[in-house]
């Protein structure tokens, strides 16, 4: 509801005079109504939308009905793997030594089982490398935090100096490639280095009080651990879904598709990126919204279970919101992919100019893409807690990100470093349970793959699986603090009654006063 000023917004109950605010102040005159008018949408749905409804309608129910046809099509795409012919696929290059035929010999499941098998391992030690983490966090957040901020740049020096130094011992031509790449990274590690030293010191000590903080909450529900194991589980098997239905189609419809593109990524292969990027980003944000719910009834002290309600949300009355919001986002990182192929194929037709050009759209879209990305994890906080449609979600945090001047917190925090250093410890445990799995692989007589093949890839599978299982834990720290933050900037008096968390209340009231006062 509005307040009887037309100048003022009512919002957390307090008036807010839109003109003075630091957001639009500087704004073009044209630019400034439309701000207006977006802030006092938002605004009005804060006040109208009530938390944690007892009955929620189902929002951007199309979009949820796309998604759920997108995957019944899939479904119908690989159940048509198992009428094609074989013979189609009778070729002199697939023949084998031993079978003579073009058909696949059975050694190579042996080889598959092998890297399956080091993925496996990968995903269940990078699992518990996360999960270590974040007991990490509570037990001992200063450490955590610091080893997190100095770390990483160092782990990407230690990388580069590697990378030099096998670039020394290979012939000319890799090497200058090791060496380029060494030099890269050395530099990006030194950058880093020196960003913490000099603009990030003054920001530990907050950020160490908010990590403990969520790390708190984090161990008072360790079912959401169980949800980032669902979610690993599931784009695993959208992943595989999709490669079992590309080869489907490609099987069946047997084209030229390099020579008839010349490189640039065709039609079906957009298509494929798109539900790719589509399906992992649903699995991603439905378990993100399903944090941002724990977290935000932990917040307001809502009775009942913390983490079913929150899961239905997410997959029931938010979840079209959640369709809607990660298709723009995965429409953005196809075309991203898109232009990279014109740009790879400019580049090896010797094409400089085109290469140029491709490269700063590349740069654009993909700046385009982190932003879209980066804010539709603030809106999904809205949907957990009050269930709006996708818009109207947008809508209530541009307002409160306006109105409250939570921006000061949000810059000043360095909780993402602590998450990416965490991923990049289950990619590395990872990495080590892959390649225990492909060294003590016992020889195969006349295998399809080499020795040294199945290494590589036993040690590639156990990274990415890595990754992928630190990912899913380390977003719970993520999506905590993004929806503590929106809650405290909604009711900040609980955040020390009633969870008894006095500095991180003193430290927002600084950051907010301050940036509101410049």
């Amino acid at each position: 509801m509005e307040s009887g000023s037309a100048r003022n917004v009512l919002i957390s109950n307090r008036e807010v005079e839109i003109q003075n605010l630091k957001e639009i102040r500087d704004l073009p005159e044209k630019q400034k109504k439309g701000r207006e008018k977006e802030i006092r949408a938002g605004a009005q749905f804060l006040q109208v939308a009530p938390r944690f409804p007892s009955r929620r309608g189902c929002k951007d129910l199309p979009w949820a009905i796309l998604f759920l046809l997108t995957l019944a099509l899939i479904g119908f795409v690989v159940y048509s793997l198992y009428g094609i012919d074989t013979e189609l696929n009778r070729d002199a290059d697939f023949k084998h030594h031993k079978t003579h035929d073009g058909l696949i010999p059975t050694d190579i499941w042996k080889d598959a089982l092998t890297i399956n098998f080091a993925c496996v391992a990968g995903c269940v030690c990078g699992f518990a490398m996360a999960f270590f983490w974040v007991m990490a966090a509570k037990a001992c957040p200063s450490p955590v935090v610091y080893i997190s901020i100095y770390g990483v740049p160092i782990i990407t020096i230690i990388l580069g100096l590697g990378l030099l130094v096998y670039g020394f011992n290979v012939s000319q031509v890799q090497g200058t490639n090791f060496l380029i790449s060494g030099g890269f990274f050395i530099l990006v590690g030194l950058c880093q280095l020196a960003c913490a030293m000099c603009c990030w010191a003054r920001f530990i000590p907050f950020t160490i009080e908010v990590v403990e903080m969520v790390a708190t909450v984090s161990n008072e529900h360790p079912c959401m651990v169980a949800v980032s194991a669902l979610g690993g589980f599931f784009n695993a098997v959208w992943f595989l879904l999709l490669a079992l239905g590309f080869a489907a189609f490609t099987m069946k419809h047997q084209e030229d598709k390099a020579d008839q593109h010349k490189g640039v990524m065709g039609p079906v292969e957009f298509c494929m990126l798109l539900v790719l990027f589509w399906g992992s980003y649903v699995i991603h944000n439905v378990c993100h919204t399903t944090y941002c719910g724990v977290f935000s009834r932990w917040y307001f002290s809502t009775e009942g279970s913390y983490l079913l309600p929150s899961m239905r949300v997410a997959l029931t009355t938010s979840f079209g919101s959640i369709c809607f919001g990660t298709f723009i986002v995965a429409a953005v990182r196809s075309v991203q992919m898109l232009v990279q192929s014109i740009r790879v194929a400019a580049q090896e037709d010797g094409n400089i100019v085109g290469c140029v050009v491709a490269l700063i759209l590349e740069c654009i879209i993909d700046f385009i893409g982190d932003m879209l990305e980066y804010f539709n994890e603030w809106v999904y906080v809205q949907c957990a807690i009050r269930g709006g449609t996708f818009c109207e979600s947008a809508r209530a945090t541009c307002a409160m990100i306006a109105c409250n001047g939570i921006k000061a917190i949000i810059g000043d925090l360095l909780v993402d470093r602590v998450v990416t250093l965490g991923i990049l410890l289950s990619g590395v445990v990872g990495l080590g349970a892959g390649a225990v799995i492909a060294f003590t692989r016992d020889e195969v007589p006349d295998s399809h793959m080499s020795r040294s093949a199945v290494i590589i890839a036993g040690v590639l599978g156990g990274f990415f699986g890595g990754l992928v299982a630190g990912g899913g834990v380390m977003t719970i720290f993520s999506s905590g603090t993004k929806a503590i933050i929106t809650c405290w900037a909604e009711e900040p008096s609980r955040l020390h009654e009633e969870h008894e968390f006095e500095d991180v209340h003193t430290e927002f009231n600084a950051k907010v006063q301050e940036y509101n006062s410049s």
